[in-house]
């Protein structure tokens, strides 16, 4: 581009939310990490010329007011708003405030919120534009179209309100991830600001990373924002990463965000041999599908630094698994869970409680289940559709569900979905004595005793503790 000419200046923005709207009573163990969807789309951005500027206001708790004392002082042509569905409300008045600081700057919502519901998120008329899907080159396309006068219907992937919503042809995903930049974290504030979840970290400076985007499979509770088609970093891409991080900033420990990062097992066996290869002092963990795993990956991973594996479990009833779609077994989980305990690795299975036809007893099978796999960081979370999955539009053939308030459709603390024959204050109370049974037991205990090696672990089981204990 033509460097000799000042182009559009353009802030990203993460909105603020209080750890108590997304974890309630947990919110001891609740994360602050970085946005890296903005980070990838600012990296980007400066590649090609950009002056660009990431406000994380949810990590450095900045009211409306200090947000709009950053954009007065930056003056940007153009401010990208993410959203979350809870986080919708707070984008939507961030939006406004712009507007009325300045008319003429342009505002552009992203996320998976309005990819996954794109007109009804622009209709009241608070974004100028939304992106919808994956947001860098829709971004850098708008940014090029507005300073030249283009024509913004040629921009694949961008909805616009221009008086009524009007949506373009759809963006393709991108084909060769490793085409884009590391993501910016250097516009963000020093990562230590940053916080992990309470258990989530075997050191620290602990940090995120994504190595694919899409998942295939077809769980009926998830969003599913990059599609069902799984594209992937090279080893040498994510090794490179993880080594930029190290030794740029003194980053100790990763969780590897993908959806299921061991979906190609050879690939994993290959970054996992790069990490060994370069010797690369890291601890990591990462989600995984229990049909995806087998006890020689399990082993290959602790030998290249793996500390925590993170199956999603969701109940311990076939039956309840099936209308999931989630595609696995009880028994396929309690092998994941055995083989991991054999090699080493910690493990935090997820569960849900209240899923769709859930009955006293297969909530009691859940919670027997999730006593039985002796893991260390088991976590119960409260059915939540949400837009964009499949069961935001059944639902109701299942249960009731308030889908009044988007900012209530928190899975940690909102019973917003109560199947029939269950009510919300039985949910809430099986969520609570799903946690002390599995965490107030001798054996728990003993587990979490036998894995202290640090003053770190001491000071993150006390903070688990006293979030349990409330």
């Amino acid at each position: 581009m033509d460097s000799g000419k000042e182009n559009m200046r353009v802030m990203l923005i993460n909105p603020s939310v209080s750890p108590i709207e997304i974890y309630g009573k947990y919110r001891r163990l609740g994360a602050v990490i970085p946005p890296l969807g903005l980070c990838y789309i600012a990296a980007v951005l400066e590649k090609n010329g950009y002056r660009v500027r990431i406000l994380d206001a949810n990590a450095l708790r900045l009211s409306k007011a200090e947000i709009l004392e950053y954009i007065r002082q930056f003056t940007p042509g153009l401010v990208g708003i993410y959203s979350a569905t809870m986080s919708f409300y707070n984008a939507q008045n961030i939006a406004q405030a712009v507007k009325k600081l300045d008319p003429r700057i342009k505002t552009v919502l992203g996320g998976p919120h309005i990819s996954a519901m794109p007109h009804e998120s622009m209709q009241e008329g608070f974004f100028d534009f939304g992106a919808i899907g994956e947001g860098e080159y829709t971004a850098l396309q708008l940014i090029e179209a507005l300073e030249n006068s283009g024509n913004l219907s040629k921009v694949d992937g961008l909805i616009r309100y221009e008086g009524d919503v009007i949506a373009n042809a759809p963006r393709q995903p991108i084909k060769d991830l490793d085409s884009l930049p590391f993501p910016a974290r250097h516009l963000l504030p020093p990562l230590d600001i940053y916080k992990p979840k309470a258990i989530m970290y075997k050191k620290l400076p602990s940090t995120q990373i994504f190595t694919s985007r899409g998942c295939p499979y077809q769980c009926v509770f998830c969003q599913n924002p990059f599609g069902r088609r799984v594209r992937y970093h090279s080893p040498e891409y994510v090794v490179s990463e993880i080594e930029h991080l190290t030794k740029d900033y003194g980053i100790r420990d990763i969780v590897i965000n993908d959806d299921t990062f061991t979906v190609n097992k050879e690939r994993v066996h290959e970054i996992c041999d790069l990490i060994d290869r370069r010797n690369i002092d890291i601890k990591w963990s990462c989600n995984v599908r229990v049909d995806c795993v087998d006890l020689p990956l399990l082993k290959r991973m602790k030998g290249a630094g793996c500390w925590l594996i993170m199956p999603g479990l969701e109940s311990g009833n076939d039956g309840i698994l099936k209308t999931l779609k989630k595609g696995i077994t009880v028994e396929q989980g309690r092998n994941v869970c055995r083989w991991a305990r054999q090699v080493g690795l910690w493990i935090k299975p997820s569960f849900i409680i209240g899923n769709p036809l859930e009955t006293e007893n297969s909530i009691e099978d859940t919670i027997e289940f999730a006593v039985s796999l002796k893991t260390h960081y088991p976590s119960f979370a409260l059915m939540t559709p949400l837009p964009g999955a499949e069961l935001w539009e059944t639902a109701e053939q299942y249960g009731v569900f308030d889908r009044s308030d988007l900012a209530k459709l928190t899975p940690s603390q909102n019973a917003c979905f109560v199947p029939y024959g269950l009510c919300a204050d039985y949910l809430i109370r099986k969520q609570k004595e799903a946690f002390r049974r599995c965490y107030l037991n001798l054996g728990m205990i003993i587990r979490h005793l036998k894995g202290i090696s640090s003053f770190e672990d001491v000071r993150k089981m006390s903070h688990a503790a006293m979030a349990i204990v409330h």
